[in-house]
């Protein structure tokens, strides 16, 4: 019975371990959840200068209301693409994160 209890809270570990690292995966940026995942405890780079840009579409919930969640995801989808586009053209730009109505670049 002990064995069993054994092998039962080692599954359930190894689940929860799997589960974080998606949770980890789904909310950091690649280059940083790789790094936490093979190990590192403190991820900290120097860098000399950068550039930040932060975009929020106001009045996004009105906007759904008024013309439903479809026609706001296609539109919003839209909109992240051509960001998207200009970020893939920009050298050193990285989309860092991508939330309903917000979005971070950095460069």
């Amino acid at each position: 019975q002990l064995q069993r209890r054994g092998r039962r809270l080692l599954a359930s570990t190894q689940a929860h371990l799997g589960a974080e690292d998606q949770l980890l995966a789904a909310l950091a940026p690649p280059v940083l959840s790789s790094r936490f995942l093979a190990g590192d405890r403190l991820v900290l780079d120097g860098i000399q200068e950068g550039s930040a840009m932060f975009a929020y579409v106001v009045g996004y919930d009105e906007l759904v209301l008024a013309h439903g969640a479809r026609a706001c995801m296609e539109w919003i989808n839209a909109v992240y693409q051509r960001l998207d586009a200009c970020v893939d053209e920009a050298s050193g730009a990285t989309k860092v994160e991508t939330f309903n109505n917000f979005v971070l670049l950095y460069s």
